[in-house]
């Protein structure tokens, strides 16, 4: 319950930030099973599995503004595939520019994802995929080869079954399991 009300909030904070919509209402519900009514009553499942593809980034960084660029491209090319966050850590905050973005909680999950992966050090831009891969986020060439695979359930399983915007309100009801 924790975890998903901690990945529920980086999800939140995080999605406002990809999508550059600022929201005073974002609602979301992570449920068992989603179901619509069709025309003859009858209740049919509407799950859509996605990819989770997570870009670590900092306002401060140069060289995350191609990285941006490339994650903001495949988010049109794959847009019913996955779903793109991206994270703007704090440790660049120190060179005197703040990122007005930048949150300890994304840093943070740069930290677990490195203890996941083996990592000797957390970086910019990094992009982690389904939380099974990780590389560096201007390496457009891997991030289409990610994304472009089935999903093998090894990392995250995201389904959402109904995404909106209206109103300054983002409603998102999902499923996610493998949470760190």
């Amino acid at each position: 319950m924790k975890r998903s009300i901690i990945f529920l909030t980086i999800l939140a904070i995080a999605f406002t930030v990809v999508a550059s919509i600022r929201c005073t209402t974002i609602k979301a519900n992570n449920s068992n099973a989603f179901k619509k009514k069709t025309g003859s009553g009858i209740e049919e499942n509407t799950i859509e599995t996605k990819k989770l593809v997570e870009l670590f980034t900092s306002e401060g960084c140069s060289s995350c503004p191609p990285a941006e660029k490339i994650v903001a491209a495949a988010s049109k090319q794959f847009a019913s595939d996955a779903i793109i966050l991206c994270y703007h850590v704090d440790y660049w905050n120190y060179l005197g520019w703040k990122d007005e973005f930048s949150k300890k909680i994304f840093t943070n999950r740069q930290k677990q994802y490195a203890n996941q992966f083996n990592l000797e050090s957390i970086y910019t831009p990094q992009l982690v995929v389904n939380g099974s891969e990780q590389f560096v986020g201007s390496n457009k060439s891997k991030l289409i080869a990610a994304l472009s695979k089935p999903n093998n359930n090894n990392g995250y399983e995201i389904k959402v079954a109904t995404e909106s915007i209206a109103d300054k309100t983002i409603t998102l009801n999902y499923v996610c399991n493998n949470l760190l």
